[in-house]
C-alpha cells in the first residue's frame, strides 16, 4: 500500500512539474504550492512509516513536530538542490529533444530530498526514544554520521540571520519589487559575497554553499542561465540578506525564466541585448 502510494505521489508530482513546464508564466502563488505540496509529500511518505512504529500518542505527536522541524529546516536547501538537480535534467532534455524542460525533474527531486532529510531524522528519533527501528534505511553508522553533519549544515542554511526565525521558509519583504528583466550570468556574485566584512558566520556559510553550486549548474541551458543572470542581478548590491531573501529571489528568478522552458524566448535574444 505504501508503495503505491508512492509512486502515485511521485507520478502526480512529475505531471504537475509538465504542466507548470508549458504555462507562458508563473505566479510566485503557484510555485510556492508546487514547492510546498512536493516537499511536504516527500515528507509525509517517510512519516507514515514512523508513525506505523510508534504506540504511543506522545510518541506519535513528536514524531509529526519533528518533521515539521525537518520540513521548515530542509525547504532551502531542497529548494536550491532541486533546482541544480532541474538544470542537469534541461540539458539533458534539451541534448534529446531540442526542448527545456524543469519542473518534473524539480518537483520530484524536492520530494525526494525531504524524505531522504526526514527518514534521517526519523532514524534519529527512534534511536533516541530506545523503539525498535522501521525500515527507514540508516543501517551504516558512517552514512548516518555524515548526514548528521549535512542536517548541521542544513539547520545553518536555513537560520542564516534573524530574519529567518519565523515558522514558514519563504516570508520576505521583497514581494511588492516588479520584477527584474531577464539577464545572463557574468561573475558568480556568492563568491564575492562571501568575502565581504561584517557577516555572521551563518551567512559566510550560505554564500559559500551557494558559490560552489552556481558554479556546477550547466552551461549549455536556457532556464537555468537565466535564473542565475537574474538572481546575480537580484543579489548584488543587496545588503542583510537573509534565507528568506535568497528563497525569494530564487522564486523571482524562476518566474522571470519561464518563458525560456516554454520556448516563447531563447537566450539568444539576450546575448544580443548585451
Amino acid at each position: 500500500m505504501r508503495l503505491w502510494l508512492g509512486l502515485f505521489g511521485v507520478t502526480s508530482l512529475i505531471a504537475a512539474g509538465f504542466w507548470l513546464d508549458v504555462q507562458t508564466e508563473l505566479s510566485e502563488n503557484q510555485l510556492q504550492v508546487a514547492f510546498h505540496v512536493s516537499s511536504i509529500t516527500g515528507v509525509l511518505f517517510i512519516l507514515m512509516s514512523l508513525l506505523a512504529g510508534l504506540r504511543m500518542r506522545w510518541q506519535q505527536v513528536l514524531a509529526v513536530c519533528l518533521a515539521y522541524a525537518i520540513w521548515r529546516v530542509a525547504y532551502f536547501p531542497a529548494l536550491v538542490l532541486a533546482g541544480y538537480a532541474a538544470g542537469w535534467w534541461e540539458a539533458l532534455h534539451l541534448a534529446l529533444t531540442g526542448n527545456s524542460s524543469i519542473y518534473p525533474a524539480f518537483l520530484a527531486f524536492m520530494a525526494g530530498l525531504n524524505a531522504l532529510a526526514m527518514s534521517f531524522g526519523g532514524w534519529v528519533l527512534l534511536r533516541v526514544l530506545g523503539v525498535r527501528p522501521v525500515q527507514l534505511g540508516w543501517k551504516n553508522g558512517s552514512l548516518a554520521f555524515s548526514s548528521l553533519l549535512l542536517g548541521v549544515l542544513a539547520v545553518t542554511v536555513a537560520f542564516s540571520h534573524p530574519m529567518d526565525w519565523h515558522s514558514i521558509p519563504d516570508t520576505s519583504a521583497i514581494d511588492d519589487k516588479p520584477l527584474p528583466s531577464p539577464t545572463l550570468p557574468e561573475i558568480n556574485p556568492y563568491e564575492t559575497a562571501a568575502q565581504e566584512t561584517g557577516l555572521n558566520w551563518r551567512q559566510r556559510t550560505l554564500f559559500r554553499a551557494a558559490a560552489l553550486t552556481y558554479d556546477l549548474v550547466p552551461a549549455n541551458t536556457q532556464w537555468s542561465r537565466v535564473v542565475k543572470g537574474t538572481m546575480e542581478q537580484e543579489f548584488i548590491g543587496t545588503r542583510d540578506t537573509s534565507t528568506a531573501f535568497c528563497t525569494k529571489i530564487h522564486y523571482r528568478a524562476f518566474r522571470v525564466a519561464q518563458p525560456f522552458v516554454n520556448g516563447q524566448q531563447h537566450t539568444a535574444v539576450l546575448k544580443d541585448l548585451r
